[in-house]
């Protein structure tokens, strides 16, 4: 069963401190009740040694003359019974209880004190021996022990409420010292959810505990691995992409002038296939080699504080024919928007989505590119009002090579993930949305402040 560091810091705290408390309640119990278990005793020997004064005779004929107040006195109590006998060395009975015999109970040096039973009850015995006026006689004071049972609940009610006490605080001690201690984990875990995918740069472990450097230094040596590939995975997806531009456009260079030739209706429909193919995988090197370059360590060129507005527009110029080829209504609504970027990869996001517009917005299909500020963020947004893309696969058409399956014409499946790479690595938001009237598709991207 797997549970959380913080709990089992809390078990491994709460446990000890348990037995600790435990210890230390019947150590105090202990402790706070030997002075009153000695009051008490002392009080069963301060009235045998009341009574001895009261003995009278000789060693032969001895006898008590105790007068009955102060035997009444003697055995008034307001919680306890009390008895009393007299006897000589050899057990005799002088005066007193008759029942109440020391040779009953255990009996060691005087005085000795002893718990018994006497007549069905649990009792507190002083037994001492005393010289008198008629020799050294045997005297047995016992009584209930209802005070000392009242004395040990009222003590361990005191103890027990104040170790709850205790323990109540020591345990918000525990709580508040393991979420203090924790923090940095805690801080760790922010700082790695606040980051992106692409976000490889090393953490900071200036303010890391000395136990937490050793998983940082590990992190960040992961991340430096990572990067490392990354970065030979873009460069290997860059240099297969240029590669690929030379002889793919002097394959459809050729193919083009094939077809300018007379040839047989069925070759020439062969070379134009090829010569479609050839347009499909020059465009896929393209994408390939924006999206290496959109990648983190691997983009071209310096960010500058650029005009969307600008650059969007002559990206709409440049698609005018494109419109026009795919019988599309291209509009503008341009408003300055200032961002701070790559004017190169930015150019390449609005290609992407104005190209995916007319694509698949579908013949007679009204395609509007829109650039605004709203709340200080710089927006582009290009909405259309053909068939859209449903909710559920929104997120998918974002990975690489996927694409929906009745997706009209040819595509890789690599336009909106190139747009969500350079969204991403300029710290802006793409959202996809219903188009107006709830048709069509409203891509939006939305920039940070300037």
């Amino acid at each position: 069963m797997i549970t959380s560091l913080r709990r089992r810091i809390f078990l491994w705290a709460a446990l000890p401190t348990a037995v600790i408390l435990a210890a230390f309640s019947a150590y105090d119990y202990v402790t706070a009740s030997r002075p009153a278990t000695l009051a008490y005793d002392q009080a069963l020997l301060s009235t045998a040694l009341a009574i001895s004064p009261y003995v009278a005779g000789d060693r032969e004929r001895p006898r008590l003359d105790l007068p009955p107040a102060v035997e009444d006195a003697l055995r008034t109590d307001g919680f306890d019974r009390m008895w009393f006998s007299v006897r000589k060395l050899d057990g005799t009975f002088i005066a007193g209880d008759r029942a109440l015999r020391p040779d009953d109970f255990e009996s060691g040096e005087s005085p000795a004190y002893v718990d018994a039973r006497y007549r069905g009850q649990p009792v507190r015995l002083a037994i001492v021996r005393l010289p008198t006026a008629a020799g050294e006689l045997v005297f047995v004071v016992g009584e209930t022990r209802h005070k000392r049972e009242a004395m040990t609940r009222a003590l361990v009610r005191s103890l027990v409420l104040t170790n709850l006490l205790l323990i109540g605080a020591v345990g918000v001690a525990v709580v508040f010292g393991v979420r203090r201690g924790l923090r940095p984990l805690a801080d760790l875990r922010g700082e790695l959810m606040a980051r992106s995918h692409v976000d490889l740069r090393p953490l900071a472990a200036v303010d890391a505990p000395s136990e937490l450097r050793p998983i940082v230094d590990e992190i960040n040596s992961l991340f430096g691995r990572l990067d490392t590939a990354v970065a030979s995975q873009n460069r290997f997806v860059a240099n297969a992409a240029h590669q690929l531009r030379t002889p793919l456009a002097g394959l459809k260079m050729q193919l083009e002038l094939a077809l300018e030739h007379p040839m047989p209706p069925a070759a020439a429909d062969l070379v134009g296939h090829a010569r479609e193919a050839t347009d499909r995988i020059a465009r896929m090197a393209n994408q390939l080699l924006a999206l290496a370059r959109a990648e983190p360590g691997a983009q071209a060129g310096e960010t500058t504080l650029l005009d969307l507005a600008a650059e969007v527009g002559e990206l709409v110029d440049a698609n005018v024919h494109a419109a026009l080829a795919a019988d599309v209504d291209l509009g503008y609504e341009l408003e300055p928007a200032p961002v701070r970027g790559n004017a190169t990869l930015l150019r390449e996001l609005a290609t992407n989505l104005i190209d995916n517009a007319l694509r698949y917005g579908g013949r007679g299909a009204r395609v509007t590119v829109r650039t605004f500020v709203e709340a200080g963020h710089a927006v582009f947004e290009v909405e259309d009002d053909g068939p859209g893309i449903p909710p559920a696969e929104r997120e998918r058409v974002l990975e690489r090579f996927y694409r929906l399956d009745d997706s009209p014409g040819p595509g890789s499946g690599l336009g909106l993930a190139i747009v969500k790479e350079i969204a991403t690595l300029h710290g802006a938001e793409l959202s996809l949305h219903d188009g107006a009237q709830g048709r069509g598709l409203r891509a939006s991207v939305r920039f940070p402040p300037p």
